[in-house]
């Protein structure tokens, strides 16, 4: 059944990716291994969060996947760590959670950028993990839901609307990247419109702007939904960012 799931075009596309699998259930890690092997990986694995930071200094994966609740070091501790890293010693690798018993808000707030409840199926993780290797890939929407504007000096203006991609995230954040290499901004992100948009986004940020993140002064979060709020929360508590949620 693996091996079949695997053949489909989709799990192909994880072709050389290093994925740090944590998960102190045996079976779960070694079914997540298994798919993930099958589907072109090389994994890595820990069942603890202390045993996968040790690996994850070692080996540098390119995404990590883990469960939340373990002992001998859980999944917060895990993210706490590795957020404390450089970026350059993969403090900004993409992260997916899973748990059974864990709130997405915390995780996500935490430093994941997206949370799979348990029992999850693998297929869903590789289409998650997919989102993380398009923002490369593939370009912006023909008709970008977003639109950049400065009304003041110092002071920009990110406006989403409709269903965004990483992809779009990327391309706002590079014409945002020139705003903050002239001078120190106030940023101001209008989700009041947003239908859909791509767990991928809040990584792409990250390290989008990773490097001007100084000249952000602040950042106000207004509308969107309850996920969308938690995600751009979470970007914000990565990069080291003051932010306040505003209403609609």
């Amino acid at each position: 059944m693996l091996a079949a799931l695997a053949r489909d075009p989709v799990a192909k596309s994880l072709h050389g990716l290093a994925v740090l699998v944590v998960e102190d259930d045996r079976d779960s890690r070694e079914l997540l291994t298994e798919f993930f092997t099958d589907a072109g990986a090389t994994c890595l694995t820990a069942a603890s969060g202390n045993e996968a930071f040790k690996l994850f200094v070692e080996k540098r994966p390119d995404i990590l996947v883990s469960d939340l609740w373990m002992s001998d070091g859980d999944g917060f501790a895990l993210i706490r760590a590795i957020r404390s890293l450089p970026a350059g010693q993969g403090g900004l690798t993409p992260a997916i959670a899973l748990s059974g018993g864990g709130t997405a808000d915390q995780a996500l707030m935490e430093g994941y950028h997206v949370l799979i409840p348990k029992p999850c199926d693998p297929t869903k993780v590789v289409e998650i993990i997919q989102e993380f290797l398009r923002t490369e890939e593939d370009g912006p929407s023909a008709r970008a839901p977003w639109t950049l504007s400065s009304p003041a000096s110092g002071t920009v203006v990110l406006t989403f609307a409709g269903a965004s991609r990483a992809t779009d995230v990327k391309a706002c954040m590079d014409v945002l990247l020139r705003h903050l290499q002239r001078q120190p901004c106030e940023i101001i992100v209008d989700m009041r419109k947003v239908t859909g948009f791509s767990w991928a986004g809040a990584s792409v940020a990250q390290r989008a702007i990773w490097s001007q993140r100084q000249s952000i002064r602040r950042v106000r979060l207004i509308g969107g939904s309850k996920s969308a709020r938690l995600m751009a929360a979470g970007a914000c508590r990565v990069l080291g960012l003051h932010y306040t949620m505003g209403g609609e």
